[in-house]
């Protein structure tokens, strides 16, 4: 009886050890996204965005001008 708990034990640990080893990332993240530049000549402002994921940020937020929610 002390064997099958010495194995089960054994088998429990190396489950855990390979579950809790990382994995390969085999996505390929080599486009380069530009920076977004917001300006305004009229009022002589320029905002520069450099950060990474903002665009696709953006481009899943954004609503069209104009665009009003519901407030319930």
């Amino acid at each position: 009886m002390k064997i099958l708990k010495y194995i089960s034990f054994l088998i429990l640990s190396c489950i855990v050890l390979f579950s809790c080893a990382s994995t390969l990332s085999n996505s390929n993240n080599s486009t380069k996204e530009e920076p977004v530049v917001i300006a305004n000549d009229s009022l002589e402002y320029e905002i520069i965005i450099i950060d990474p994921g903002f665009s696709s940020y953006l481009a899943s937020v954004a609503k069209p001008k104009g665009f009003m929610t519901k407030i319930i």
